[in-house]
């Protein structure tokens, strides 16, 4: 709980800091409405085309283009926004473009699943892919919207043209792909009388994977020209003094390119410059012979150079960089430290190696942001450098049964951590074979946990468990149904629990098919479980351990024994348990054995 309430923190810091709307490219000439928005008032009137959708629909409907709106009935605003909704649906009928509803309200699983943060929320979906709308309850601006959302590709016709791309949003990344004429050379002559020319349909007939490419990366602003305009490939490809080449990826021998500047010189300085939009030096990368076709190969180029090789965690970032699907690689140094330059150069070495496939992050320890994750990553005690791994789960490909656990399927991320810090990085290639052995599933992740209790001390009714012993204790017991309670010390609720769940554990504590137990949530941590509220009861059942059941009835002895005779694997009757007479001496366990609840 307290891992992932300091990310959030540091999410919600970083959302403060920027910017959640993407960056404008108003000012630059282009077509970027293809839609007439001449209609009547009783345009609203028309039959709906938008779909109602329960949560077992999303993944299907959302998996090319499609406009979801997540809302609830008793909202006022979204009251407000669904005939908007209906009417921006209506407007663009003729697109090849899915609209959906979905009730937050019946499928309360989808507030975690697609982070909905208020109501109502409108998502924008390419291949699965979702971005927010943040404007108003309007059809037209719904529309222009989605407009924008799809032209994210322009055609670049002149020099000039090249000029403006390229120094709009100097703090980002543009890609431009040089196209081979002959892959349009079915296509009209461009119109250049426009400075920067949205070319959304031919390229939608043509090279539909740069197409999907552009409308899933926001923050990157996307162009093309083709290979027989040489006003434009010459500068591109060429010396001129104002684009300097930062390095050549050559690929198979296919004849397209594809352009990548960047807000940061790779030569010069290892750090994205996040903050400033001015002296920026601009790197390039020239793709080589890329398949323009190939979905997998782009975005394969553009994961790899989105960030720069070594990132430097600030506020600004941290949002996008907890947001993406790769491992996070986590350096800890001063620029203080004695070894700070040998470890920093060992580390851009790694980086070289897995660039694209994960993430490197530097970051120092003294500003409050970097306090915060370090506390998350690492040990207090731990001198620095120090190297650890965060790795967020993905929670849209698991299989959670939320209607039986009232987890959190926004799973806690997985931190590996280094054993050897300080100048023992530098050691026999400890920092190279702890990001080698992570890329090959040798490491473990590190969970928080209590030191296990004497066997001696825990004999007792209820049993005392930990996050080192869960996995014997409950889940390798196979034949042996287990009720455990997670608890918190400080939780109100789990005090006035705590004697009717002694006095449980002594009724049963004869019946050898049943282990009563508890675990501290709040200082144990367990893989794949992320407690939503204390106190939480659960049922691991003998031989169906991987199917546990939350108990969420009333907590009072008798009903707790009634429930568990009717639910667990071994089934008894519960009448003889029922009788107090059936416990110790009373209802209160010695608490020197069994420890508070």
């Amino acid at each position: 709980m307290k891992l992932l309430a300091l990310l959030t923190h540091l999410i919600l810091v970083s959302f403060l800091s920027a910017t959640y709307i993407p960056n404008s490219i108003s000012n630059i000439n282009g077509n970027l409405s293809n839609i007439s928005f001449s209609m009547n008032t009783n345009e609203g009137l028309e039959a709906s085309n938008v779909k109602q959708l329960g949560l077992v629909d999303l993944k299907n409907f959302t998996s090319e283009i499609a406009v979801v709106l997540f809302y609830v009935p008793w909202c006022v605003f979204c009251r407000e926004m669904l005939p908007e909704f209906d009417k921006a649906a209506n407007i663009m009928k003729e697109y090849n473009i899915s609209f959906g509803k979905l009730d937050a309200n019946d499928n309360r699983q989808v507030v975690l699943l697609e982070q909905i943060p208020k109501f109502p929320t409108i998502k924008i979906y390419f291949q699965g892919v979702g971005h927010y709308y943040t404007g108003i309850s309007n059809s037209i601006a719904i529309v222009n919207f989605i407009n924008s959302e799809l032209n994210r590709d322009f055609y670049i016709s002149n020099k000039k043209t090249l000029e403006n791309f390229i120094d709009r949003n100097n703090s980002g990344v543009k890609i431009i792909a040089i196209i081979n004429s002959t892959l349009n050379s079915s296509l009209p002559k461009p119109n250049t009388t426009n400075e920067h020319e949205s070319n959304d349909n031919n390229l939608n007939s043509n090279i539909p994977a740069y197409l999907k490419i552009s409308r899933k990366y926001q923050h990157i602003l996307f162009g093309h020209t083709f290979t027989n305009n040489s006003e434009v490939v010459e500068v591109l490809l060429g010396n001129s003094s104002s684009y300097t080449d930062s390095s050549t990826v050559p690929l198979a021998n296919v004849s397209s390119h594809l352009i990548i500047y960047t807000p940061w010189n790779n030569h010069k300085d290892i750090f994205g410059n996040y903050t400033s939009e001015d002296d920026v030096d601009t790197g390039r990368v020239i793709v080589k012979s890329i398949d323009l076709n190939s979905l997998e190969e782009l975005d394969t180029q553009v994961r790899k150079y989105e960030y720069p090789l070594i990132i430097r965690f600030v506020p600004l970032v941290t949002q996008r960089l907890f947001s993406d699907d790769r491992p996070l690689v986590f350096l800890f140094s001063s620029e203080n430290d004695p070894i700070h330059n040998e470890v920093m150069k060992r580390f851009q070495k790694i980086a070289r190696k897995f660039r694209g496939k994960l993430l490197f992050i530097h970051s120092s320890t003294s500003l409050p942001h970097e306090r915060r994750i370090r506390q998350v990553l690492a040990s207090d005690d731990e001198q620095t450098p120090i190297i650890s791994i965060l790795k967020f789960s993905d929670v849209k490909n698991r299989d959670f049964k939320l209607n039986k656990i009232p987890m959190n399927p926004q799973q806690p991320p997985l931190v590996y951590r280094s054993s050897i810090s300080g100048k023992g990085l530098l050691a026999d290639s400890i920092l190279e074979n702890f990001i080698q052995d992570y890329t090959l599933g040798k490491l473990k992740p590190y969970f928080k946990s209590e030191e296990p209790p004497l066997d001696e001390e825990n004999n007792g009714p209820v049993r005392i468990v930990v996050s080192t012993t869960f996995q014997n204790e409950v889940l390798n017991n196979v034949d042996q149904d287990t009720f455990i309670v997670f608890y918190a010390p400080w939780c109100g609720h789990c005090r006035k629990l705590e004697p009717d769940f002694n006095a449980l554990g002594q009724r049963l504590h004869n019946l050898k098919t049943l282990k009563i137990a508890k675990i501290d949530g709040s200082q144990n941590e367990i893989e794949n479980i992320h407690i939503l509220g204390y106190p939480s009861l659960m049922l691991y059942p003998a031989n169906r351990k991987s199917d546990p059941i939350w108990y969420d009835g009333d907590r009072s002895v008798h009903n707790m024994i009634s429930w568990l005779a009717s639910h667990v694997t071994h089934q008894f009757d519960p009448e003889p348990f029922l009788n107090p007479d059936n416990a110790f001496e009373d209802d209160d366990l010695d608490m020197s054995r069994t420890g508070e609840l």
